[in-house]
């Protein structure tokens, strides 16, 4: 099966059984710019959405008739401020999600559908995540368009730059699951 997000707001799942009709459409819940990424879950059972200026990322329970409502909803509130497209990225074992939300870095526990931890990863908006299948590892990559005072034509630089911590990928050790 797979899952297709499209710029306005519905998803559709697809089977191989060689048609283009959708074998399901997950209605408009993206209504801001659209679905920007779609994940299964490792077990298959769970399909999570997330989009552009959204400040939520939706878990779809995969049975069928399971209904046209997400079982729940990830909140990340920053991610309603800024234009990019913010990453997620489940934990192998599937206990766990990882996602930017302005620069910080949320964890959810995926059983219950609760923030678990939020920590600050950088001085910009954090745009990506990603698991390291083999070890106890997450990256997060930040960074954004910054525009300075198009009105002062006193300098052409960058007022001191930016921050040590800006635009910048970073390692961090995460807590093996079961």
């Amino acid at each position: 099966m797979v899952a297709c997000g499209s710029y306005d707001g519905t998803v559709g799942l697809y089977t191989d059984a060689g048609s283009f009709k959708p074998y399901f459409l997950i209605p408009k819940m993206h209504r801001r710019s659209g679905v920007t990424q779609v994940m299964f879950s490792p077990c298959g059972g769970f399909l999570y959405t997330g989009g552009r200026k959204d400040g939520k990322i939706h878990c779809w329970k995969m049975r069928a008739g399971s209904g046209a409502k997400p079982l729940y909803s990830l909140a990340r509130p920053q991610v309603k401020k800024t234009n990019q497209t913010i990453a997620f990225d489940i934990h192998p074992h599937g206990g766990h999600l990882y996602t930017g939300d302005g620069n910080s870095v949320c964890c959810f526990d995926l059983k219950q559908g609760k923030r678990l931890d939020t920590f600050q990863a950088a001085s910009d908006a954090v745009n990506g995540v990603s698991l390291n299948p083999n070890w106890p590892m997450l990256a997060t990559a930040s960074g954004e368009r910054k525009f300075g005072n198009q009105f002062d034509s006193s300098s052409d630089s960058d007022e001191g730059g930016p921050s040590p911590d800006a635009r910048c990928l970073k390692l961090w050790s995460v807590s093996q699951q079961p």
